[in-house]
């Protein structure tokens, strides 16, 4: 199981995690919005058609299928020579490599078979590397909340609700979130009763002997 956004976002909030509830969400809304205005900002300033990022992989990968040799066979379909030899179907869009279907980009290879069909590159881009998507994303802004100008209700009463008593539980308090089932694998060990390798030891062995 791949969590990596999961644990980016951990690491991305590892003060407010320490936070009370409320004071968390607050401090949590308030990073988001920034973030997106910083990159509605940013993404403002970009006058190519893909961000910059992508921009810069498709020109090192132009600069790699420059010393392909590229050998035509029948509508879309071309031999890319390197070290090794690779197959390349413009109208899938696929490479034998794998690399265009893995990253949804045209891998070098690829794009020599582009260039020696005379093709648009950008044409054969995924949507979602264009500047264009890469607003909308951030399109709908997270708008400020306040709580100045709340009047306050003159027949509110004036007792306040406590909270309950509560004992602090003994232990350091856990600051780790609980993984999924899947997420990793238990370890096998040897048990000393029956001595077979599982989950159990020899105080839940319950193999008859």
């Amino acid at each position: 199981m791949a969590n990596s956004i999961a644990e980016s976002f951990n690491a991305w909030f590892a003060v407010e995690r320490e936070m009370p509830v409320y004071t968390m969400l607050d401090q949590t809304r308030i990073r988001v919005m920034q973030m997106m205005g910083e990159r509605r900002d940013e993404a403002q300033l970009w006058t190519s058609q893909l961000t910059p990022v992508m921009e810069g992989r498709l020109k090192e990968g132009m600069e790699k299928a420059c010393r392909f040799n590229v050998h035509y066979s029948h509508t879309n379909v071309y031999e890319v020579r390197s070290k090794y030899s690779y197959v390349v179907d413009l109208g899938t869009p696929s490479c034998s490599c794998k690399k265009w279907e893995i990253n949804c980009f045209p891998c070098c290879h690829g794009l020599a078979a582009i260039q020696a069909a005379s093709l648009d590159v950008y044409a054969f881009m995924d949507k979602y590397f264009y500047v264009d998507y890469y607003k909308k994303c951030y399109d709908f802004p997270i708008y400020p909340i306040s709580n100045v100008d709340m009047a306050s209700s003159e027949s509110a009463s004036n007792d306040y609700i406590l909270p309950p008593n509560a004992k602090r539980p003994p232990g350091r308090p856990r600051l780790k979130r609980f993984k999924s089932r899947g997420e990793c694998e238990k370890k096998l060990i040897r048990c000393g009763r029956c001595g077979k390798m599982g989950q159990h030891n020899k105080k839940t062995c319950t193999e008859p002997i």
